[in-house]
């Protein structure tokens, strides 16, 4: 293809010369459009895959909430009340294997158990801050009065 752009600019070029009358609103050249990939950030889409997990995300801003980014166990449980016990449990492991934070065991009786935001972690709870106040502008949530009347 661009060899014949190529021989059509040198023919327009010399057309007064080679005899040729050439009609500018006639002549058209085509031109291939070479298709453009988009990548997505791989950065973005392993964060993606730690945030997009049920309570991971909800679980980090409520650390983020408590006192030095630490709350027991017991604490979470009654704070977060639509989670299950065990996929609380699976949630902090989860998120302690991605480095989010730290499980503390204290020794002695009873054993005490606690979650602690790592530096990555309060480094994410920061970055959910803005997201947090798009939601705040631009979401709507429902009152629980409105949902007990919607059942």
């Amino acid at each position: 293809m661009e060899n014949v752009q190529a021989f059509l600019k040198v023919i327009i070029a010399n057309s007064s010369q080679i005899g040729i009358i050439i009609i500018p609103s006639i002549l058209f050249i085509p031109t291939i459009k070479e298709e453009t990939t988009i990548q997505i950030c791989p950065y973005l889409e392993a964060s993606f895959k730690i945030l997009g997990r049920s309570w991971n995300g909800l679980i980090i801003h409520y650390l983020s909430l408590c006192p030095e980014g630490k709350a027991h166990f017991s604490e979470m449980k009654r704070d977060l009340p639509d989670i299950t016990p065990r996929a609380l449990s699976l949630k902090l492991s989860e998120l302690a294997d991605h480095g989010m934070l730290e499980k503390h065991v204290s020794e002695g009786t009873p054993v005490i158990i606690s979650y602690q935001l790592t530096e990555k972690g309060i480094a994410l709870s920061e970055a959910l801050k803005p997201i947090q106040e798009w939601a705040q502008k631009y979401q709507t949530i429902q009152s629980e009065q409105e949902n007990d009347h919607a059942k």
